[in-house]
């Protein structure tokens, strides 16, 4: 990442790269076992229960961080369906990776 926070065009290239094969995994993990899913444990944010669809979500302190978390929670859940020991860790590496960016 450069100095301005802005990701080069490569950085990019290998941050949609990534979130392609998440999604790989997260599709085939639903495939496998969606009717094991559940919301049980996942903290889901305030601001998800009440929002109401509109274009903007209000800014409150800390919404990022409460949103980037329950993302992990959510994609570690439902990666987790596949029973896939493999898959789990390449979610938490795809999650360390987007953290970092």
């Amino acid at each position: 990442m450069t100095d301005r926070g802005v990701l080069s065009p490569e950085e990019l290239i290998s941050l949609r790269d990534d979130l392609d094969f998440a999604h790989t995994l997260m599709c085939l993990a639903v495939r496998r076992n969606l009717q094991a899913f559940s919301f049980a444990g996942i903290r889901i944010p305030k601001i998800l229960q009440t929002w109401g669809g509109e274009t903007d979500i209000a800014k409150s302190s800390g919404i990022a961080t409460e949103l980037a978390t329950f993302q992990e929670q959510l994609y570690d859940r439902i990666v987790s369906l596949a029973r896939n020991k493999r898959m789990l860790h390449e979610i938490w590496g795809f999650n360390e990776h987007v953290t970092a960016v």
